[in-house]
């Protein structure tokens, strides 16, 4: 951040008015973090979750998909208990449905009951693109920001929504009108989550894939 005083007149050339001085203040937001590859994810040997944050006597807020949760729900809740880390799980059933204001306040609803330290106790977000756009909106709003990891577990999450900084939801019957630009503090990528997707969305990130790698490489 830098701060700069002037005395010029800030509507520009010879003005009636008297001002004095003025100040404008110039600030850069750094965006940095870190995508990792961490097999066996939910194994309590692997500390990749808890890589992030305080470890000793702390919480942490998941914010999870339902069928995610289905499928790995108790390995991940044994993963926490293992290492004694109190925590609160958000269910959110997947897809567009859910991307929406009445969903937001509800998962902050849930945050603020619990609630998290908002320097060390980051959010984690369990999911596809839509619930990973969803947490780190929360993430971002609540309490002026609180720092969030996100774990893809769709195709498309692992090379898009997950990778970028965009949060949202839907509203008033258009697409991401609500959001903000929160970026993770890591992203984990366990490739075995993908095992268990439907072909239909193994389809819709290998479009995805396709459709980055025209954009890039002119030759394609």
């Amino acid at each position: 951040m830098s701060l700069a005083a002037s005395g010029v007149n800030p509507s520009g050339g010879g003005a009636s008015r008297a001002y004095g001085a003025r100040w404008r203040v110039c600030y850069q937001r750094p965006i940095v973090y870190d995508l990792v590859e961490a097999p066996n994810l939910f194994d309590p040997g692997n500390g990749a979750l808890l890589s992030v944050g305080r470890i000793q006597g702390s919480r942490r807020f998941v914010v999870i998909d339902e069928s995610v949760d289905h499928l790995h729900g108790e390995a991940i809740r044994a993963y926490f208990s293992h290492h004694r880390i109190a925590t609160r799980f958000a269910v959110v059933a997947g897809g567009e449905a859910s991307k929406t204001m009445e969903t937001y306040l509800r998962i902050l609803r849930e945050l603020d009951e619990f609630p998290v330290h908002r320097r060390d106790e980051p959010i984690i977000a369990i999911g596809g693109g839509v619930l990973t756009d969803l947490a780190g909106f929360v993430a971002g709003s609540y309490r002026r920001g609180v720092p969030h990891i996100k774990v893809p577990t769709t195709l498309m999450g692992y090379v898009d929504a997950s990778v970028g900084v965009k949060t949202g939801v839907n509203f008033n019957g258009h697409k991401n009108r609500v959001g903000g630009f929160e970026p993770p503090r890591r992203i984990l990528l366990d490739r075995a989550l993908l095992r268990t997707l439907p072909r239909r969305h193994l389809l819709n990130g290998v479009c995805e894939i396709i459709k980055l790698a025209i954009v890039k490489d002119g030759e394609l």
